[in-house]
């Protein structure tokens, strides 16, 4: 009797956890502990191909039982639920397949992590995104569906985001012009493939004397290779570029190393490029689109490629007063081996060097010691505090074991205004060999997903880095660039937890893509609130704070060359519209005359064939999106200007954008977020109120 007692007072919490629940849904729901989370993570090879297999046979199921209704017939439960259900499994399976491809210590694992991942890739880019038997059966319940769901916001977004897609798009057209557009597609990314293999795999490398290198860290410099005769081995690649260019004080070397870097691509995919660009232009065609950029840009927050063409041009005229500023300092202040061209104006490979030793010069900051008052031990629960007071959460740190790799750290993290679970975050922060992407990176694992109940399900992530692991177990310290981008994913990684909505496809950071960088951009920003950074710093030894003076210094320098960054920005951006805009003439010949009409103080050089190297530029998310990223940083700084203004401890304002911007994830316009949350469209004036430092 009592344990019949127990299961109903168990039953009754649990009815009244989810008041409003109507639709049992089968899905990780906020009951979910952590041992129930690692326990979906596969530990053998064997578990990790049944993974595989079972997604495919799950969602293939779902499509045979949707496909069985009767267009009359359909309700939410037996279509869109089913749909979305087996969705939620493909994406936790393939982000967990993600993760152990690239994290896990376990060689065999992670091959077939690899292997596995690739064939669901497959199947979601063959079978399931432009699924017709989906298309359709969505269609006839929005067309004919009369229960209570159909009129509900989040299932209307649903439908219409479904019915008006880029696949959408393609599926509405007739049956052989979708399989010239799949063809076309497929052709178009193998030969982005093979544009960015070309510059990934260039391995080229600069034969350089010690004196042809003065200025350059020593601690590079010892991990180079040299030859026969004591010169070094200098790879010339992404992450060694800013190193050289930054630091060396010769300028033939300056010079060689920035004509080599930007010809990685030269001259094997220039006609690649042209090949991609005609590529885009069918595929445009075929959806009765001007050009490929337009296609691309009409369901981004942007609406259209004249509309960024017109954003970035604003942009750069704006910026143009503080450019030309900054210009005036460093002439003021020119370095010995730089000399300015007959038109007084820089030469390409100076730039950043020149800006590296302004800062030197005027900010007084050895970064050597800056990473003094940053020991990550120290830096990660001081940031969950302030992060807590302002998003009311609570940040417990969890005991975990046999996960992908050791050192991994977790923290279960609390609403403390519902008192719920809102997901699990992973730290893998540290270098060891057999990881496979060494960039710093958030992935999430699962998605944070809400149904009718009035709580969320939980979600988890991974925010990865590549830190060092001190031989002598001295504290890992973190320089300015590290903390940039510890903020930057705890911005996607709060993103994610808070944005639980109905649907999976808009669950947390899944958002229009020219929106997606927002809230990492912002909390980076958090970074440039002088009492924010102090509250971060210990030094390691004394365990003082670093003082305000230095902090100021500090947020200072990083702001110089703010106009001039974006500058280049938006000129790329313009540069990825020019190409899939199928503008006539030479690619190259069109970058000159943009560039000398952008760049007042910097000299052009034919033998910069940087659009040959453009990654992004060919990536199926950017492509004509890249003006993406200057749209991002205005956006943000103007959402952090109303955020500062309130303070960044503000309680308040914290709940508000959580509410008006993150726990919508994707599922709302993010013009309209932005609106609710200011009071007004987003505009410049904060943007350019930072530029002007």
């Amino acid at each position: 009797m009592k344990k019949l007692n127990i299961i109903f007072l168990l039953g009754v919490l649990l009815i009244s956890g989810c008041k409003r629940k109507k639709v049992t849904q089968d899905r990780l729901c906020s009951r979910i502990d952590l041992e129930q989370i690692t326990s979906l993570i596969p530990k053998n090879s064997e578990e990790i191909y049944e993974l595989a297999e079972q997604t495919i046979e799950l969602v293939n199921k779902a499509i045979e039982q949707i496909d069985a209704i009767e267009a009359q017939d359909r309700t939410y439960v037996n279509t869109v639920l089913v749909y979305e259900q087996a969705y939620f499994h493909l994406v936790k399976n393939r982000q967990i397949l993600t993760m152990l491809s690239e994290l896990s210590i376990d060689n065999a694992l992670q091959t077939a992590a690899h292997v596995a991942l690739l064939e669901l890739d497959e199947y979601e880019k063959n079978v399931l995104n432009r699924n017709l038997t989906l298309f359709q059966a969505l269609q006839e319940y929005d067309k004919y569906g009369k229960d209570a769901y159909r009129h509900i916001k989040p299932v209307s977004f649903f439908l219409h985001h479904e019915q008006q897609s880029l696949q959408a798009q393609v599926l509405s057209l007739d049956l052989a012009k979708r399989v010239e557009f799949d063809k076309a597609e497929n052709q178009m990314r193998k030969l982005a493939g093979k544009f960015c293999s070309n510059v990934v795999h260039a391995k080229r490398h600069l034969i350089i004397a010690l004196h042809e290198l003065a200025g350059v860290p020593t601690e590079f410099l010892d991990t180079l290779l040299k030859d026969e005769n004591g010169n070094f081995i200098v790879p010339v690649e992404s992450k060694v570029y800013p190193i050289i260019m930054k630091n060396c004080k010769v300028a033939n070397t300056r010079r060689n190393y920035f004509l080599l870097y930007n010809q990685l691509g030269y001259p094997q995919n220039e006609l690649l490029l042209q090949e991609i660009q005609a590529k885009a232009q069918q595929l445009a065609n075929l959806v009765n689109a001007d050009n490929y950029a337009t296609w691309q840009l009409s369901n981004l927050m942007i609406k259209s490629s004249k509309k960024a063409d017109t954003f970035l041009w604003a942009v750069i005229k704006d910026l143009l007063p503080y450019v030309e500023r900054e210009s005036f300092l460093l002439k003021l202040h020119v370095p010995d081996s730089v000399i300015l061209n007959t038109e007084g104006k820089f030469e390409p490979w100076d730039q950043e060097f020149v800006f590296s030793e302004y800062c030197k010069e005027h900010f007084s900051i050895d970064d050597q010691i800056i990473k003094q008052y940053f020991p990550v031990d120290y830096v990660l629960p001081k940031m969950f505090e302030q992060l807590s007071a302002f998003f009311h959460i609570l940040f417990e740190q969890q005991d975990v074991h046999d996960l992908w790799a050791p050192n991994i750290l977790c923290y279960r993290i609390r609403s403390l205004k519902h008192q719920a679970v809102l997901g699990y975050l992973f730290f893998d922060l540290y270098q060891r060999e057999g990881k496979r992407n060494l960039k710093t990176y958030q992935l999430n694992l699962i998605p944070a997903i809400r149904d009718d109940c009035s709580i969320p399900c939980v979600g988890a992530s991974v925010i990865v880095a590549n830190l060092p692991i001190n031989l002598d177990n001295s504290p890992t310290l973190l320089t300015f660039q590290d903390l940039q981008n510890l903020m930057y994913q705890m911005g996607y990684a709060l993103h994610d937890m808070f944005g639980a909505t109905r649907f999976t496809k808009f669950s947390g950071n899944r958002v229009l893509y020219d929106f997606k960088n927002t809230s990492s951009e912002l909390l980076k920003l958090w970074l440039e609130i002088p009492t924010f950074l102090q509250s971060l710093s210990h030094h390691v030894q004394t365990g003082k704070t670093l003082n305000r003076v230095l902090v100021e210094q500090l947020i200072a320098r990083e702001k110089f060359g703010l106009a001039s960054y974006m500058l280049q920005e938006c000129f790329l951006g313009l540069v990825a519209l020019e190409v899939f805009q199928n503008k006539s003439g030479n690619i190259h010949s069109i970058i000159e005359k943009l560039y000398k009409k952008i760049f007042k103080h910097n000299a052009y050089v034919s033998q910069n064939y940087f659009e040959l190297s453009f990654l992004d530029m060919v990536d199926i998310h950017y492509g004509s999106a890249y003006y993406a990223k200057p749209w991002s940083e205005v956006i943000a700084r103007d959402i952090f200007s109303e955020i500062n203004h309130f303070g960044f401890l503000n309680r308040d304002v914290g709940m508000r954008y959580v509410t008006e911007i993150l726990s919508s994830g994707g599922a709302k316009n993010p013009s309209d977020m932005i609106k609710k949350f200011l009071g007004r469209s987003f505009h410049r004036k904060a943007f350019l109120n930072d530029c002007d430092h």
